[in-house]
């Protein structure tokens, strides 16, 4: 029987409970969409779909990964839609008060899923020493370049934050950036040390940020 790699099953439990936060948030993005029509929600939408998505992979990992190429290939195709994640979420707020289109929001799309089958490509055409090597450094990078995104998006919240009415639910929202940020360094010390304990924090704190941002969306559409 092939040994699983550790923390294999605490990663199974978290699984469940993301994808049911991750269903909330896209349950109540799309009744938003339905009544305001406002394009930008679909790409909120899609971010948080790949967000659950990325978690996915780290799940895969944990379950079979105990081969080089598996080990590596679910960790690097699991960084790339990471950082489309957060590209997507935060180009909620950038383009809010923009022209963003269906059509916008279809072409990055079809870039991002462009972007990700060329990058898996690449890492199958090198040789396995060099691939494992190079996804290594360049996942630190990646897992950089998230954290750089979610700052920008946790900026972007805090701004819209002081504008708004304070209220508790309002202050949740912050809460829940605030959270997904630290784990994203988290995430950024875990691609540099490969601590176990460190990997299984940050995905804790990525799960939290999710059940503090379904209770604030929860809690503003029952008003």
């Amino acid at each position: 029987m092939v040994e699983l790699l550790p923390y294999a099953d605490l990663f199974s439990g978290l699984q469940i409970l993301i994808v049911f936060l991750v269903g909330a948030i896209l349950f109540f993005t799309l009744k938003a969409y339905r009544i305001t029509n406002y394009p930008f929600l679909i790409a909120f939408f899609i971010g948080f779909t790949l967000l659950e998505i990325s978690f996915t992979f780290v799940l895969l990992n944990r379950l079979f990964g105990q081969t080089g190429i598996l080990y590596h290939g679910t960790l690097w195709v699991h960084e790339i839609i990471q950082v489309g994640a957060f590209a997507f979420i935060a180009s909620t707020y950038y383009f809010k008060n923009k022209n963003l289109t269906v059509r916008s929001i279809a072409a990055m799309t079809v870039v991002f899923v462009a972007v990700l089958f060329l990058a898996f490509y690449i890492y199958l055409s090198l040789p396995s020493q060099i691939a494992f090597e190079w996804r290594g450094i360049i996942g630190s990078y990646l897992y950089a370049i998230s954290l750089g995104v979610s700052v920008y998006l946790l900026y972007n919240v805090f701004v819209a934050f002081t504008r708004t009415q304070k209220s508790y639910p309002a202050l949740l929202i912050p809460a829940g950036f605030s959270t997904l940020a630290v784990a994203q360094v988290l995430w950024v010390y875990w691609g540099i040390t490969d601590i176990g304990i460190v990997l299984v924090l940050a995905n804790s704190l990525f799960a939290l940020s999710l059940g503090i941002l379904t209770l604030a969306i929860a809690i503003i559409w029952r008003r």
